[in-house]
């Protein structure tokens, strides 16, 4: 099997192993329908952990029907892998990495095509849409946050897992502010911190917390939780406003 490659495959062997025969089960079923099969994330960027880590495969269908969609999904269903796939049709691809560009942009720094053709040859984005996509996306994430929050009062713990999946989408946008300004960013989480620092001026004492906390699995108590929840807002705070500013 040929791959077209951004970056080392972080995967163990076993993983490889079984990742290469979901794919070859993925070509039998699916057949000339799989248009493409990208694997990206931390397998592809670093930061995976064996047993913990989802393994990202982002799926291009050539027609996206209800059918086919259950097809991959039981597909799915029968690898041993934690497999997270992110599926779209072919038909409109283009419009949706438009409209997803910054999701897109992130995917497209560190991939690996596993079937079928290479969806970013060709792809780029305007810097005033990067711009405004990140303005809104950093947006979103602040409601969002604010939500988990105060539902976390209802819904005991609920809180934690959400800061686990939101942790990176927030490095992945705040590191492109810093990509925005001509500045160079490390390949883990933990080294963009100071880069991110010291590009945005900004108070990211919180985040090297939160990425040792996902790591290592831990619980926050009430107090932990709220003085986390805190230092988040100040940071986004003042990432949208150094970011409009621009």
């Amino acid at each position: 099997m040929e791959f077209k490659a951004i970056g080392q495959s972080q995967l163990s062997a076993k993983t490889q192993k079984q990742l290469d025969k979901l794919v070859v089960e993925m070509d039998r079923v699916l057949g000339n329908n799989l248009h493409s099969c990208l694997l990206y994330g931390s397998a592809i960027r670093g930061g995976y952990i064996e047993g913990k880590s989802d393994i990202n495969l982002l799926c291009v269908l050539q027609v996206s029907t209800a059918a086919a969609q259950a097809e991959l999904g039981k597909i799915l269903a029968n690898s041993p892998l934690p497999v997270s796939p992110f599926t779209l049709g072919a038909n409109g691809l283009s419009k949706s990495m438009d409209c997803f560009a910054i999701k897109f942009r992130s995917i497209q720094r560190h991939y690996r095509v596993l079937l079928g053709v290479d969806p970013f040859e060709g792809f780029e984005v305007d810097p005033d849409v990067v711009k405004l996509l990140l303005s809104q996306s950093l947006r979103n994430l602040r409601l969002r946050l604010i939500q988990a929050f105060i539902h976390s009062f209802e819904k005991k713990n609920s809180y934690q897992p959400f800061l686990k999946r939101f942790l990176v989408a927030l490095v992945v946008d705040l590191s492109d502010i810093v990509r925005i300004k001509g500045g160079v960013v490390p390949e883990t989480f933990l080294e963009r911190v100071p880069a991110i620092h010291d590009s945005l001026c900004i108070p990211t004492d919180i985040l090297p917390e939160i990425i040792a906390f996902k790591q290592a699995g831990g619980t926050l108590d009430d107090q932990q939780a709220f003085d986390t929840h805190h230092q988040l807002v100040v940071l986004l705070d003042a990432a949208i406003e150094h970011l409009e500013a621009l």
